[in-house]
């Protein structure tokens, strides 16, 4: 990967501006789309927050429920993600971020100079993302991964040589396929919930359902072991933890599935840009529909109640 240059940022902003990007119609989509996106990026870190916070009630209510006989352990608290884990996620949303604010200022008829921090802050990124080692340890297939870092090395190469005007159509060109990459990556990271009968699932959306399954199994333990010494007001909150314990349950895993449906219509909406004027489909109702994915998301953690559960 050639990382952005002095020369090569400037290049590549005056052949954005002079091309009449301020005015075309291709502007006030990319300027849409931007935005749009930007919302999107910002809440699907809601998403594995959503998990790493499930697991911590759950390692509390294991902890209040054993701890006459296993005292307390500091070690036994663990994060369900690493540090190095979770970076390369939000390293992945903070790319689409970055491209989305380099879409913004470019169909914003921005001045020079924000052009210039934008696109040069955008090859960086992908810099960074391309060479990121923790991407490996993604809950997706290593072709993936390597298919990730083709496309940012292939985009990154075309946002140093381009050198003519019209340059925003072919970049937006070469970025589909890092779009379509990171949104599958994290499509695939997210997983699916068991069914009904608690079978199969996979990725973080398994993890969630299964750390909610143990915080409910804790709570009946700790009702049967203390069902007859409990005051009846105490005992009947306590019963009443486990429908709430499962409404919550299915919000969280809604929360990413939400996150889901919005990296996909992303995905979606980024390769209307180009095409949309031959497929007859309105750009800005997919531009709607990634805004209202945003408010779900947020909707959807919103209302999650996230204390920590101590039976």
């Amino acid at each position: 990967m050639v990382q952005l240059t002095g020369q090569a940022s400037a290049a590549l902003c005056c052949c954005l501006l002079t091309a009449g990007c301020g005015v075309s119609p291709l502007a006030t989509r990319v300027s849409a789309f931007g935005a749009a996106a930007s919302l999107i990026a910002k809440d699907s870190s809601a998403s594995y927050d959503t998990v790493e916070r499930t697991v911590y009630n759950a390692e509390v209510s294991s902890l209040v429920l054993d701890f006459d006989t296993k005292g307390f352990d500091p070690a036994g608290i663990k994060p369900f993600l690493s540090g190095e884990d979770l970076a390369a996620r939000h390293s992945m949303l903070d790319a689409l971020q970055h491209y989305a604010t380099f879409l913004q200022d470019v169909g914003g008829n921005a001045p020079l100079d924000a052009v210039n921090t934008a696109t040069a802050e955008l090859g960086q990124r992908l810099h960074s993302l391309s060479t990121n080692s923790a991407l490996a340890k993604l809950k997706a297939n290593d072709d993936e991964v390597k298919g990730l870092t083709t496309a940012i090395d292939a985009a990154g190469q075309l946002l140093v040589e381009r050198k003519h005007q019209k340059a925003l159509p072919p970049i937006v060109t070469a970025m589909q396929g890092v779009i379509d990459r990171i949104c599958a990556l994290l499509d695939a990271d997210l997983g699916s919930a068991p069914n009904a009968e608690g079978i199969g699932g996979r990725g973080l959306r398994l993890q969630l359902w299964t750390e909610y399954d143990r915080l409910i199994v804790n709570q009946k333990t700790w009702l049967d072991r203390n069902k007859t010494t409990l005051p009846p007001q105490e005992k009947a909150d306590g019963i009443a933890k486990l429908p709430a314990l499962v409404k919550e349950q299915r919000a969280a895993d809604d929360t990413l599935v939400a996150t889901q449906n919005a990296l996909k219509d992303l995905a979606k909406t980024h390769r209307a840009l180009l095409t949309e004027h031959k497929r007859g489909t309105s750009f800005f109702t997919y531009v709607a529909e990634m805004k209202d994915d945003a408010e779900r998301i947020a909707g959807f953690y919103n209302s999650l109640n996230f204390k920590v559960a101590t039976q």
